[in-house]
């Protein structure tokens, strides 16, 4: 039976990645099989809900979120991911470039020194990293060994139990044993809980065949940032960081698509950023313009990851009508969308 780290090896592998390299961190992660950061991050990656965790995937159930970042999509989807900030890097360049740019814990000097322990450092290995090549972090060991602030040996790691591992207690103090423990666990086929899932309508390529409510003509469906003829999916509903009461869609087509108004009203604020400059904290942090648009039905419209942007603020538009484009998202990792939140009736800015 294949394994979860078969299927990391492999597809990494394919990718350009260092397989050792991307096990290693993950086995820092959730290779396990636990659901970590009380609830919201995922899968042998830890995919985070706000970060990493796409907006296309199972939302609101975190079983059903484990279970889809567990599976073969799941996984391929965080490689890719991985691939935009570590491919064709071995060892300890990739470890750091991974846990430091993809990851991104809390901890990140810990969490690269375990990685390259698991890996199978040693004391010629590159100092810990500084920001000065060639340097050691001061009060930091070399990689091989786990910080001298070690934690109980017998520690139960959670998660293991329920998972099948046979082990109660696994010493910390020997990562490539842990490492090999993590490993054997069996790859999941992805099997989405009833109503857990959330709706990824797959649309038409051809205007003529867009919803009923749309426009004649024009492929415009009522309440939707893209035309129907240049539309390729809808993600399931998930809320937009830093936006709360702002519910949210993803609305999928490449980059250049014209983004339209959804309904008719005014542009009441402008915000982002200029996406040639890429995603802001991290790969996968906020890209590209956004438009807020005060609807007449008394809802303001939040579109976000745009390319650019032919709105200006107090600007009366109507529905259907272009104000901008899809930004190139996919560059980074990301398939290129608008993410656009509707508040409720009467909110303000």
């Amino acid at each position: 039976m294949a394994t979860v780290a078969d299927y990391i090896r492999t597809r990494a592998q394919a990718l350009g990645l260092d397989p050792k390299a991307v096990l290693a961190v993950a086995a820092q992660e959730g290779l396990g099989g636990g659901i970590g950061d009380k609830g919201t991050s995922y899968g042998p990656f830890q995919l985070h809900i706000g970060g990493a965790y796409p907006g296309f995937a199972p939302q609101g159930d975190p079983q059903a979120a484990q279970a889809w970042a567990q599976s073969p999509a799941g996984i391929d989807y965080a490689l890719r991911q991985i691939a935009s900030v570590a491919k064709g890097m071995t060892g300890r360049s990739a470890i750091e470039n991974i846990v430091r740019r993809f990851e991104r814990p809390a901890d990140p000097g810990t969490e690269v020194l375990k990685a390259v322990a698991a890996y199978g450092g040693s004391p010629s290995s590159t100092a810990l990293s500084t920001g000065v090549p060639g340097t050691q972090a001061p009060g930091t060991q070399m990689p091989g060994a786990l910080p001298s602030a070690q934690p109980d040996p017998l520690v139960k790691i959670p998660g293991l139990i329920q998972k099948g591992f046979p082990d109660l207690s696994r010493s910390l103090l020997n990562p490539e044993a842990l490492t090999n423990q993590l490993l054997s666990a069996p790859l999941p086929a992805f099997k989405p809980p009833a109503m857990a899932m959330p709706s990824r309508r797959l649309l038409s390529a051809t205007p003529s065949a867009a919803p009923p409510s749309a426009t004649p003509g024009t492929g415009f469906s009522a309440g939707a940032p893209l035309l129907g003829s240049q539309q390729t999916s809808e993600g399931g509903e998930h809320p937009t960081l830093g936006l709360a009461g702002y519910p949210a869609h993803d609305y999928f087509a490449d980059a250049g698509s014209e983004t339209v108004a959804p309904i008719s009203g005014k542009v009441v604020k402008l915000s982002g950023h200029d996406p040639s400059a890429g995603p802001t904290e991290g790969p996968h942090g906020p890209f590209g313009w956004s438009v807020y648009i005060q609807g007449d039905d008394g809802r303001l419209y939040y579109m976000t990851h745009m390319g650019t942007r032919d709105v200006r603020v107090g600007q009366q538009v109507k529905a259907g009508q272009q104000i901008g484009t899809v930004g190139d998202y996919s560059k980074y990792g990301t398939p290129s969308h608008i993410h656009m939140g509707v508040s409720a009736p009467g909110a303000s800015l």
